[in-house]
């Protein structure tokens, strides 16, 4: 089992060196991020003695998804990447799509989130972690975050999974034997993608949360039923697992949201797989694909449900 504490990670993940083309894909055919989300957050924020006064920092921002809804609660905004390509694409976005002007409002820093020495200590009110939280030494992370955080201000990561189909078995089963098919690819890319996966299934438990550093950690489950295999990627990758670090003085929410379901299509399926990287082989996903059409009759659509995992956690 890798030590996610103290083993050095190389800038090798599988979305290290994609290219502004794919950022765009990924843009458009990952799971849009409810309202309902960000409420929650910001409510857990003021409670717990948060401002949107000051700066935010997207840590892992990718194209700027995150940071595009962000920007309408804070004066200022960061967005950081290891990836090169993804800040670019961040910053291509959000100067856009955004009326105001990046000396305004965006800072663009390329860094892994494991570095964020190059922000002042305690001026930050909240840093968030959008589907990036695995792809770090998160212990490492944590720190990074609690040092630059203000006392109060607010940790929130998450991560949702792939989605599930509840109305087919047909559509869940050949969806999940492309998306093993793709863990497996994943898996051997590099060391790096493939210690996350370990991090991934455990729906982000094995995450822990010092208590001399953090206060009103809280986790909460959309759409799992307390079922802890339902992260599991890849059946045959079931036994890549970190134990628990989920402490009793946490709080966990189980919670089923319709807000993190949508109506796909073929058209989203071959998005969904062309936003991943390393990409699926173009004849297996072309097989897959004319299955997935057929079971997809009569009307061309189906429901897909996404279990997602919000960590919560106040600096103290």
């Amino acid at each position: 089992m890798p030590d996610t504490k103290t083993s050095p990670l190389p800038r090798s993940n599988a979305y290290s060196q994609v290219d502004n083309d794919l950022w765009m894909i990924y843009r458009k055919y990952r799971p849009k991020y409810p309202h309902s989300l960000f409420q929650r957050i910001y409510t857990y924020h003021i409670a717990n003695g948060g401002s949107f006064d000051g700066t935010a920092h997207d840590a892992g921002c990718g194209p700027g998804i995150t940071a595009e809804i962000l920007a309408l609660q804070f004066k200022h905004l960061i967005c950081s990447d290891h990836s090169e390509s993804a800040v670019a694409a961040a910053r291509d976005h959000l100067l856009g799509s955004n009326g105001r002007t990046a000396n305004a409002l965006f800072t663009f820093k390329v860094s892994s989130a494991e570095d964020m020495s190059w922000i002042e200590p305690g001026t930050i009110e909240m840093v968030t972690m959008s589907e990036a939280l695995h792809w770090t030494d998160t212990a490492r992370t944590l720190e990074a975050a609690h040092r630059v955080l203000k006392s109060g201000g607010t940790f929130a990561a998450w991560y949702y999974t792939q989605p599930r189909f509840p109305d087919s078995p047909a559509i869940e089963r050949l969806f999940r034997s492309l998306q093993g098919h793709w863990c497996k690819l994943r898996k051997d890319f590099s060391a790096e993608s493939g210690r996350t996966l370990w991090i991934e299934q455990t729906g982000y438990d094995c995450i822990a949360f010092p208590k001399s550093q953090w206060v009103a950690v809280n986790r909460i489950k959309f759409n799992t039923g307390d079922d802890r295999d339902i992260w599991i990627r890849d059946d045959d990758l079931s036994g890549m697992r970190y134990d628990s670090r989920v402490a009793e003085s946490e709080h966990l929410e189980l919670i089923e949201d319709a807000d993190w379901t949508q109506t796909i299509d073929l058209d989203w399926m071959r998005g969904w797989f062309q936003s991943l990287s390393p990409r699926v082989d173009q004849r297996r996903l072309l097989e897959t694909l004319e299955q997935l059409e057929k079971a997809l009759a009569p009307s061309g659509q189906s429901r897909a449900v996404w279990p997602v995992s919000l960590l919560l956690a106040s600096k103290r």
